[in-house]
């Protein structure tokens, strides 16, 4: 019989702060960690704090807008690293894995991700959108312990499994190392109640590891995914199978501009490992996907490798976005078991940052010459209040009648990832989006229907 996964357990308390396991009102839940983001904690609480009132904690490894060198860009499909000659920078691969035969039952899928101090308006794109696609399976979030009503009573409405997460006074990690090679206090990074002794940008693959093992009703396809900054257009798991993509574990490409010569990769690879990633196609970190086992042996490596770098000095470096670095540095060395790479926006997931970005400054520096403060307007570049047609074409982005995202295909990218590099292009759609319950998620694609029904 299969488990229900909208299922509510609970006392009518929390329990003292010290405890690791917490019974929600509304839903059973676990105490936790979020991981954060130096950099974008900055950005965010400057451009977002009119959405979100709570100080958020932001996890994701993620690049500047200010290092996009400005081009014109029209998408080209680019094929994986694994059709690249192996010799390439001393990488050895192996042949890609065969597909898992087993077809994923989005009921028995879950969605993972860690949202600490987030306010509705996130929970909202993310949670309304994913569930506006016909998703029924479990979303499991970690949440600050003291969230807002509103927020408890729309997760409690969405049917979200909630575990709440408490952050360690003080982290036991063993120093950071700066760039000038001193030792930082350990009190300016963030770390779990229960991992000490992991940063923050790690200790959430712990989290995950252990509410994987807690659900046992989650046997089939899994995501782990950044929460912030996504937004879902399409089932995922639904599209993994559609797509043939049911892999044990699924690494997604980011623009293929995007190499690891980039400082994200190199600076921590190359100071810990004394080891060359080279120009190979950088791997999201933010959004992976893969079966449960695929999933938990990833944590398990990715895990083995933070238990060496947190020991050795040169390992410690004050670096946010050092999971990314390792995550790649797994991968391009041959660690992680049964994985796929996919090729930017052939998949279930779309990483849209680097792209995002430069329609971002190409349109703020239009507006500054035109005297116009972009981040100001909701739409710079709806016209006739289309508010559907909120980029120009010329990007090949997005489809004009609705305004999702779309992969190379022209149909809807199932999750897009780093919306936020395109600023305030697309807040008006989104506010739209949110108003009328996301009404385009459900609508096949326009190649299987009819497109009358997009206008």
């Amino acid at each position: 019989m299969a488990t229900n996964p909208f299922r509510y357990h609970g006392s009518s308390k929390l329990p003292p702060s010290s405890s690791i396991v917490a019974e929600s009102p509304r839903l059973r839940t676990q105490l936790g960690v979020i991981s954060s983001s130096i950099t974008f904690i900055l950005l965010y609480s400057l451009r977002w704090a009119s959405r979100d009132k709570d100080p958020p904690i932001h996890m994701e490894s993620t690049l500047l807008r200010g290092e996009i060198k400005k081009k014109s860009f029209f998408p080209v499909y680019s094929s994986s690293i694994s059709d690249v000659e192996p010799t390439l920078h001393g990488i050895l691969r192996k042949d890609v894995p065969s597909i898992i035969s087993s077809v994923w039952n989005p009921s028995r899928c879950a969605v993972l991700g860690l949202a600490y101090g987030y306010g509705l308006w996130t929970f909202r794109d993310f949670v309304g959108s994913l569930r506006a696609t016909g998703y029924n399976g479990y979303i499991i979030l970690g949440i600050s312990p003291n969230p807002g009503e509103d927020v408890l009573d729309y997760l409690e409405h969405q049917n979200v499994t909630v575990k709440y997460v408490e952050m360690a006074n003080r982290c036991t990690y063993n120093g950071t190392i700066g760039y000038d090679g001193r030792v930082i206090n350990t009190k300016d990074w963030n770390c779990a109640k229960k991992y000490p002794d992991y940063k923050i940008t790690w200790g959430r693959f712990k989290l995950y590891e252990d509410w994987l093992k807690e659900e046992v009703g989650v046997t089939d396809g899994i995501m782990l995914t950044d929460v912030r900054d996504a937004y879902f257009q399409r089932d995922p798991f639904v599209a993994a199978v559609e797509l043939d993509m049911q892999h044990p574990l699924m690494l997604f490409e980011e623009h293929p501009d995007m190499k690891n010569t980039h400082w994200l990769t190199d600076i921590p690879v190359s100071s810990c490992k004394k080891y060359k990633v080279g120009k190979t196609q950088v791997l999201c970190s933010g959004s992976v996907m893969g079966s449960r086992e695929g999933i938990l042996g990833y944590i398990e490596t990715m895990v083995e490798e933070f238990d060496l770098w947190k020991t050795q000095q040169n390992c410690r470096i004050d670096m946010p976005g050092d999971d990314q670095s390792i995550h790649n540095y797994l991968y391009y060395t041959n660690r992680f078991k049964n994985a796929t790479t996919i090729p930017h926006r052939t998949g279930p997931i779309h990483v849209v940052g680097y792209q995002a970005s430069l329609i971002w400054n190409e349109a703020e520096a239009e507006g500054k010459a035109k005297n116009i403060t972009v981040w100001e307007v909701d739409s710079y570049y709806v016209r006739n209040d289309k508010w559907q047609d909120w980029l120009p074409g010329e990007h090949g982005l997005i489809d004009p009648t609705t305004g999702l995202i779309v992969n190379l295909d022209g149909s809807p990218s199932p999750q897009v990832h780093q919306v936020d590099r395109f600023g305030s292009l697309n807040r008006q759609w989104l506010r739209k989006m949110n108003e009328l319950g996301w009404p385009y998620n459900t609508i096949p694609s326009p190649s299987k229907a009819n497109s009358s029904l997009l206008t």
